[in-house]
């Protein structure tokens, strides 16, 4: 993983081998009351792995927010047509804490 990142580490969640990463900040939060806005990277219709036939539809979402931590799921349902496919992808996020 390349990238620029100030205050948190991104580290693929233990046991999961695809699609799911976990985002550590360097100092707690005051509480798990803050805005993640994530992104993820358009495949241009072929999505991981190559030749991912239908996966051209990433999605991406977040879980267990903690007071230092939260994590990120990426998959593909084929645009709602079959069961949800891990999939790593290149992904963004911002963390908003007022």
């Amino acid at each position: 993983m390349d990238g620029k990142i100030f205050g948190a580490t991104v580290a693929r969640v233990l046991g999961d081998p695809t699609g799911d990463y976990e985002i550590t900040f360097t100092d707690p939060l005051p509480d798990d009351d803050y805005i993640i806005q994530l992104t993820v990277l358009d495949c241009d219709g072929n999505c991981p792995p190559p030749g991912g036939g239908n996966l051209d539809d990433p999605g991406i979402s977040y879980y267990d927010q903690g007071t230092d931590f939260f994590r990120v799921n990426i998959g593909d349902s084929d645009n709602g047509g079959t069961p949800k496919v891990d999939i790593d992808q290149e992904f963004m996020f911002v963390v908003f804490d007022f």
